[in-house]
């Protein structure tokens, strides 16, 4: 999920136009601290 790739049959723009802008930001915000810590962990 990390990496953009979707196992589900929405394609990604398509799931974008679900939110509104704010959400989006948020999204990308918790997207950015996720990846910080998983390449935290994998020290």
């Amino acid at each position: 999920m990390l990496s953009g790739k979707e196992d589900t049959q929405q394609s990604s723009g398509a799931a974008q136009d679900n939110y509104s802008e704010k959400q989006q930001v948020v999204i990308h915000k918790i997207r950015d601290d996720l990846e910080a810590i998983l390449k935290i962990i994998q020290k």
